[in-house]
């Protein structure tokens, strides 16, 4: 263990400090505390830690309010106008260290829900006994799991769905079931509950359940939790001699005595293939398949949600069975309507969307003459809401589900001017840029724009480009080669994600006149 002094927290999330003129990159700390670490991983410049006391606490520290926020919402340690300042720094940071641009005015809009904000959440399902719990994975590990008893970035009626589908789950004793995800709408406050079932290169469906020999090295009252990572979640402050608490069961509170040894479940200690290997019950052949969809039906139909979904992930692809209802939620955003399919992609705040649609008509000048382009339009979240106000929108999409459900919107929303592109972005932009286009909108994956699109982007430039990134890194360096032929004319920072290091970016680019 190493005492070290956190000097600030960089993206995507790391507290960082120094110990021995070398920097040490840990878990948790804010700026201004003393924790203390455990080196993990040491590099020949820096080392990667993680925190294992608070021992002196900034005034900015704030209790999380759950026990596995490091999974999924570490920023829940300090307040919310922190938690903008540190994002805010560290896109500063990153434009002038890539683009060696200084990022002296950054507009920040805030979340207008700082919780339960998400519109969707995935969970990986695991059985201990008989009874089903949800899990993210635990920080940094692709085999550990965490137990999630509530999502607190998820809407109430969210979470009370998941709790009812547990019960469901587990008086049907459908352990088939190895993820599920939660979609929901905030126009209707309707639940999608998706199931996801795992076909192996065999053809058979494999899934998570407790090992007995695993649970052998706990008492029968810590089986029950042992998911959860009870000595990485109680963070000691040694100062005080005391604990950030969070909230738990009371009923389970007495079962983290026994978790001497471990901490928490792996793959290592259980596996589906050492389960099927075990136990010829604990995976059933495909052909088997319609006997599981009945079963799902049958045990589902008291469940209050607008559908059901059940997916199969095979060797070749996904395999889609409605279960009931229907297999979409419809939201509606600054007057357009969306249909949302089971793998839409789709923004999860959609709060904070509908100020960033206002936004953007406010901030582009438009007559209705123009011509617009959506690079990457997913069921045309931008292209839709603009459509009104341009002659024409051509809409760039890869995704076979969100051209279904795209189309089904244009007829929704009566939308007559918007033309489908279907295949990736970066064979359509130089046929679409070729159309003297006035607007085009990108709103990328992680990965950022391919190296095609930004050519034809700086070859064939409009008069706006507007860049809407959930990855600042990637957005620098595509911006680094975009910016030959536009000016940067504004950068926003919109909070899409509270409580978590993600920091979604809306860059305004402006096309260079054309010499010549």
């Amino acid at each position: 263990m190493v005492c070290v002094p956190i000097s600030k927290i960089v993206y995507p999330g790391k507290s960082l400090g120094y110990w021995e003129g070398k920097a040490i990159f840990t878990d948790e700390g804010l700026p201004g505390e003393v924790v203390e670490v455990e080196p993990k991983k040491i590099k020949k410049n820096y080392l990667e830690g993680i925190t294992r006391a608070i021992l002196q606490a900034s005034p900015q520290r704030r209790q999380p309010r759950c026990g596995h926020y490091r999974a999924c919402s570490p920023y829940q340690i300090m307040d919310y106008a922190f938690q903008l300042e540190i994002k805010k720094e560290q896109l500063r940071e990153i434009f002038k260290r890539q683009l060696h641009f200084d990022l002296r005015s950054l507009t920040v809009i805030p979340s207008p829900l700082i919780w339960e904000y998400r519109n969707r959440a995935h969970f990986h399902l695991i059985w201990l006994k008989d009874a089903p719990v949800l899990a993210y994975h635990q920080p940094g590990e692709l085999t550990a799991f965490m137990a999630v008893d509530k999502c607190y970035l998820l809407p109430e009626k969210a979470n009370k769905i998941l709790e009812q589908t547990l019960k469901i789950l587990q008086a049907g004793n459908l352990r088939e079931i190895k993820e599920i995800e939660v979609r929901y709408s905030f126009t209707s406050e309707d639940c999608l509950i998706i199931f996801f079932i795992e076909e192996d290169a065999s053809g058979q469906t494999c899934f998570l359940s407790s090992d007995k020999d695993f649970l052998e090295n706990f008492s029968s009252g810590a089986a029950e939790t042992a998911l959860l990572s009870f000595k990485k979640a109680h963070i000691p402050l040694k100062k005080d001699g005391g604990f950030w608490n969070f909230p738990w069961p009371k009923e389970k509170e007495n079962c983290f005595s026994s978790l001497e040894c471990k901490n928490s479940f792996s793959h290592r200690d259980f596996s589906p293939e050492k389960i099927s290997s075990r136990d010829g019950s604990h995976k059933i052949n495909m052909t088997q398949l319609d006997n599981l969809l009945d079963r799902l039906r049958k045990n589902l139909s008291c469940l209050p949600v607008a559908g059901a979904v059940v997916i199969i992930r095979k060797e070749g692809g996904e395999e889609e069975h409605l279960l009931s209802g229907q297999p979409w939620l419809r939201e509606k955003v600054e007057g357009t309507s969306y249909a949302l399919g089971a793998r839409t992609f789709f923004q999860v705040n959609v709060p904070i969307l509908s100020q960033l649609i206002k936004d953007l008509k406010a901030i582009i000048p438009l007559s209705g003459q123009e011509k617009l382009a959506d690079l990457y339009c997913g069921v045309g979240t931008f292209g839709l809401a603009l459509a009104s106000q341009v002659a024409e929108v051509y809409g760039v999409e890869i995704q076979a589900e969100n051209i279904a459900l795209l189309k089904k919107n244009l007829e929704e929303n009566g939308i007559e001017n918007f033309k489908v592109m279907a295949g990736p972005a970066f064979q359509w932009a130089q046929k679409i840029l070729a159309f003297d286009l006035d607007v085009v909108i990108v709103d990328p994956p992680r990965r950022g724009l391919e190296k095609m699109v930004v050519k034809a982007l700086s070859e064939s430039p409009c008069h706006y480009l507007i860049y809407l990134s959930c990855n600042p890194a990637t957005l620098a360096r595509d911006l680094n080669e975009l910016l030959r032929a536009y000016e940067l004319k504004e950068v926003r920072f919109y909070d899409f994600f509270p409580q978590t290091p993600h920091i979604e970016t809306l860059a305004i680019l402006q096309g260079k006149p054309r010499s010549g």
